[in-house]
């Protein structure tokens, strides 16, 4: 079974607890037990708080394999697909030419719904969903834009470290912004008012060319537009 814990506010397991997997979406606070067991997965986007508790965690890292399931955004106008966030079920992408936003649902299919980024988000690379909002990154003026969830520009920005240049992904992980370099295969770690916090680290030698990452199940995955690899990084880096 799987516990998931989506919304804002404090939820709070009153007796002890054990799952197979455990999710703290964003905005969600967890007040864990006084023992707490999870067997597999456990992805935290929101806040966790032991308290006095006890958390036993054991799991198997599963060796990645494609499932060959895998959906066309082409014909949706998406033809230039780069940045995919999950948000309320549905993915996300955008699109670096036409500078859009395309929703599709979570078998693939378009649901015939997208918008326009604004004109100064001209070349959007990534997306993450964090905190009721949408957050997409600018390759040429090293800019991460806010959007509601509906596409309306909140005329929130806020500018990358001057080493972040070219930024490419970006996802959130510990109430943090994580985002990649393209050129210089850097992540960089910025607070959600998007103050970098002096903090990066370099990725691996074969990873010279990072596009998108993502949180998932304590790691951070990382792809790569050359190689077309899929590169796993532990929190710290």
């Amino acid at each position: 079974n799987t516990l998931i814990f989506i919304g804002g506010g404090t939820k709070t397991l009153s007796a002890n607890a054990s799952t197979s997997a455990l999710t703290i979406g964003s905005g969600a606070t967890l007040v864990a037990p006084t023992l707490l067991s999870i067997s597999a997965g456990y992805t935290n986007n929101g806040t966790f708080t032991a308290g006095a508790g006890t958390l036993y965690a054991s799991s198997t890292a599963p060796t990645p394999t494609y499932t060959t399931i895998s959906f066309d955004t082409a014909g949706s106008g998406n033809a230039n697909v780069e940045g995919i966030a999950v948000y309320n079920t549905f993915f996300w992408t955008t699109d670096y030419i036409d500078d859009r936003i395309y929703q599709y649902n979570a078998d693939g299919t378009y649901t015939g719904s997208s918008f326009a980024l604004t004109a100064a988000n001209g070349d959007s690379i990534g997306i993450a969903y964090h905190n009721g909002f949408f957050w997409v990154t600018d390759n040429i003026d090293a800019v991460v834009y806010q959007y509601t969830t509906s596409g309306t520009s909140t005329g929130t920005s806020f500018s990358l470290t001057a080493a972040n240049a070219q930024p490419s992904g970006i996802t959130a992980y510990n109430n943090l912004f994580w985002i990649a370099d393209y050129v210089d295969a850097v992540v960089y770690q910025y607070t959600t008012a998007g103050v970098y916090t002096g903090t990066s680290f370099a990725l691996t030698v074969a990873n010279a060319d990072p596009f998108n990452l993502t949180y998932y199940n304590n790691f951070f995955w990382v792809t790569d537009n050359v190689d077309d690899v899929v590169y796993k990084y532990t929190t710290a880096g």
